[in-house]
């Protein structure tokens, strides 16, 4: 379980990574398209970096189709 507080900084963007979205950067085709240089990055940030499988959240003020059905699939339990 994981709380989070509802104030008028919090956006959709950071509620999609507490219901379990990705960054661009994480996502699992990256390498297809993109080359990460991690020499300017520090050691403590290099995790951001991580590829994950799952989807991912741009920052908007909407959730896009794609990012309704990765929480979908990542939440088919609920009833929709």
């Amino acid at each position: 379980m994981q709380q989070v507080s509802i104030s008028q900084w919090v956006s959709v963007h950071e509620i999609g990574h507490a219901i379990g979205l990705w960054h661009e950067q994480s996502r699992a085709d990256r390498d297809t398209y993109v080359r990460i240089d991690l020499t300017q990055v520090a050691q403590a940030d290099q995790h951001n970096f991580d590829v994950h499988d799952g989807s991912i959240i741009k920052a908007r003020s909407t959730l896009s189709a794609g990012d309704i059905a990765a929480v979908r699939a990542l939440y088919s339990g609920l009833n929709w």
